[in-house]
């Protein structure tokens, strides 16, 4: 609860105009906007799953920062609507920002290049990661240090892999930071 708390109160300090994509099947993030935020503009998917983005699109503000959040653990939700932001940034600075990890957001067609397009912001210092990769990073950590790797030894491998795999990018660092 403190969590979702701070996040509101950083994304009103960067900006009004906030607004929340709800499946009709969650309900607990819907309910604590409806109760504790003002100022989030707030839409369902229908019964079917099916969301009338020209109406959000309406909305949206040119020149400002608009936060979409995105509340949906179905595949088919999240694919729509990133899809659907992805073709509004053409017009409008989105970024979109999930309370909570879920499968969907690991689903195929919903790659990392679009999540980053749109700037993901996800609250958490620590993320869940079980992958075969960071399974075989911590065992060659334990190898050459005797010891688990701990949060920090692991963010510090993938901040310091990422300004690599940055610098090495055709555009450069500072571009890919951008």
């Amino acid at each position: 609860l403190i969590q979702r708390e701070e996040l509101f109160n950083y994304l009103k300090s960067k900006s009004d105009a906030i607004f929340a994509i709800h499946s009709s099947a969650r309900t607990s993030l819907s309910a604590y906007i409806a109760n504790k935020v003002t100022g989030v503009k707030s839409y369902s998917f229908n019964d079917k799953g099916i969301l009338d983005f020209t109406t959000l699109k309406a909305k949206l503000i040119k020149g400002k920062k608009n936060f979409i959040i995105l509340d949906s653990d179905k595949i088919m939700q999240v694919l729509s609507a990133v899809n659907q932001l992805i073709g509004f940034k053409k017009e409008f600075d989105i970024q979109l920002v999930v309370t909570e990890f879920n499968d969907a957001l690991d689903f195929e067609d919903v790659t990392i290049k679009k999540l980053a397009s749109l700037k993901l912001l996800y609250p958490s210092a620590i993320r869940e990661n079980d992958s075969k990769e960071a399974l075989n990073f911590a065992s060659a950590y334990r190898k050459d240090n005797k010891v688990m790797p701990n949060q920090y030894a692991t963010r510090g491998f993938d901040v310091t892999f990422d300004a690599i795999l940055r610098m090495c990018q055709e555009n450069g660092f500072s571009a890919t930071v951008d």
